[in-house]
């Protein structure tokens, strides 16, 4: 199948916040190993509270403002505008993430599915700087393309 053209769809999530949602949508669903395409706008009081997460990577990049990530393996991360994180949810973890106190949050993040044997691995938490979202991307990508992924793949 080809797309010549997604249209996001408007989603709850979280906790007073709607994503547009690129897939899975009535117009094109998840093709493993990507499972979810998301992208964000977040405003003070909103975000997504204590939740949990099993057999998948996630990729957040911030366009504007910051998230913080926290989790019950004692994760404590702020990604800042042009950064971006990876958290590895393996065999499962809880986590929020939170936008910074003042303005706007906006960015994208990518759900990634685990292989079968990779989802029983310990879940991590890797934050990149200004610049790491490409070399974070095309380390996945390399490493899918050949089926060399061993994790923790992005620490």
């Amino acid at each position: 199948m080809v797309i010549d053209k997604l249209i996001g769809q408007e989603t709850p999530e979280g906790d007073g916040v709607v994503v547009t949602r690129l897939f899975p949508t009535h117009q094109i669903m998840n093709h493993d190993p990507f499972v979810l395409f998301d992208h964000f706008n977040l405003k003070e009081g909103t975000g997504f509270p204590n939740h949990p997460h099993r057999g998948f990577e996630a990729i957040t990049y911030v366009f504007e403002g910051g998230m913080n990530h926290k989790d019950n393996l004692g994760n404590d991360k702020f990604v800042s505008q042009g950064g971006a994180q990876v958290f590895c949810a393996g065999s499962g973890l809880i986590h929020s993430e939170m936008p910074a106190k003042k303005g706007t949050t906006s960015g994208i993040q990518l759900w990634i599915n685990l292989a079968k044997k990779e989802k029983r691995y310990k879940s991590y938490l890797p934050v990149f700087r200004k610049g790491g979202f490409a070399k974070l991307l095309r380390k996945w990508c390399r490493n899918y393309r050949y089926r060399r992924i061993t994790l923790p793949c992005f620490s």
